[in-house]
């Protein structure tokens, strides 16, 4: 709002600007929007720490979250659960740390009333039910912009590739990699080559993705070693083969395409000391590369625009943010005219800003 009052004074209430300025009357309307169960999940998680911690703090304690000294870490507290509403995530929330401290006191504690017990044993359920939900670790964990749902007719060798989920049949792709993934799914392009960018993609995202995937490996030809020592066979896991594979086709593909990339032809003769009776005049060399330009030129694909595409130019999807797929249905069932203002937070802002690329609507 600070930036707002910078460039704009609103000192009229909303009755004194409609009679000041021509515009169509103001109206105020509420919507009720369900959350996505993964949102939900986010949310109870969030609640449901700060449950552990009012009752494992005997509300007095210094590390309770309303101690005059933790102002900010309760303004924060605040904070996570308003972006809970749109969108939130965190490396590590520590869930698991939380539930081990809740159960020991819960167990150990004579002074925690009946109220307090019923309480802390239902925070410790949902931070449970979290850890067990397939997928919301990994998003939590790696997503780092909303996730997008994907379904089943998406080729899987993409959804594996640009999915932040380690899971062998992801089903979501987060905004910014589906706007890599947009603007790569040119004509001409193979669906081998938007497997490998997918796999560029995720490791740029992740500094750690390829000392895990080393480390994964390593794994694997530990597990092999050991099998063909004891005269068995261990199967290796389809995702983990696949990772590495398209790292060292990249590398070929780069060359391949250096390969067949037309050539100039030199300036100057490669044989040294050659006479110069044998040099031909500046029209002929003239006309030598001009010549070879054309050849080159014959060698070139055709134009981008007359091959096909590995993926549709449309893909249907919705993303897991109640708000954000509210936002988008509005504008895009509205007049081509129509013009819209969205307030909030710094980091809904950003994440509403990469979700309008993504559905091309103009900021």
């Amino acid at each position: 709002m600070g930036k707002l009052d910078s460039v704009a004074s609103l000192t009229a209430r909303p009755k004194v600007i409609d009679q000041e300025a021509s515009l169509p009357p103001s109206t105020l309307s509420t919507e009720l929007l369900q959350f996505h169960p993964m949102q939900r999940i986010t949310y109870n998680v969030l609640a449901a720490l700060i449950a552990s911690n009012v009752y494992t703090s005997d509300f007095e304690d210094i590390d309770y979250f309303l101690h005059p000294r933790n102002v900010a870490a309760y303004k924060q507290v605040v904070k996570n659960l308003h972006l809970a509403c749109f969108w939130y995530s965190a490396q590590d929330m520590g869930v698991a740390e939380c539930i081990k401290r809740s159960r020991v006191h819960l167990a150990d504690n004579e002074t925690l009333t009946e109220e307090g017990k019923v309480g802390l044993a239902e925070a410790i359920s949902h931070l449970e039910r979290a850890l067990e939900t397939p997928g919301w670790q990994e998003w939590m964990t790696n997503g780092i912009s909303i996730p997008f749902e994907v379904d089943q007719s998406f080729p899987l060798s993409l959804r594996q590739a640009w999915s932040d989920s380690m899971d062998d049949n992801p089903d979501a792709i987060d905004a910014h990699s589906l706007q890599v993934l947009r603007d790569a799914n040119a004509n001409g392009t193979e669906l081998h080559d938007l497997h490998i960018a997918g796999w560029d993609n995720r490791a740029t995202k992740w500094p750690g993705f390829l000392e895990e995937m080393e480390k994964a490996e390593k794994r694997i030809e530990i597990n092999e070693k050991r099998a063909v020592g004891e005269g068995r066979q261990v199967a290796t896991p389809t995702k983990k083969t696949s990772q590495r594979g398209p790292a060292k086709s990249s590398r070929k593909t780069g060359q391949a395409a250096a390969a067949n990339a037309p050539t100039v032809a030199p300036q100057v003769s490669p044989r040294k000391g050659q006479s110069s009776t044998l040099m031909k005049s500046t029209k002929e060399a003239i006309d030598n590369q001009l010549d070879k330009a054309f050849r080159n030129s014959m060698k070139q694909p055709l134009p981008r625009f007359d091959l096909p595409r590995p993926l549709p130019i449309v893909v249907h999807t919705k993303s897991r943010s109640a708000k954000v797929n509210f936002v988008v249905d509005s504008i895009r069932s509205a007049a081509p005219t129509d013009k819209f203002v969205v307030f909030g937070d710094f980091y809904e802002l950003v994440h509403v800003q990469e979700v309008l690329y993504l559905f091309d609507i103009k900021l």
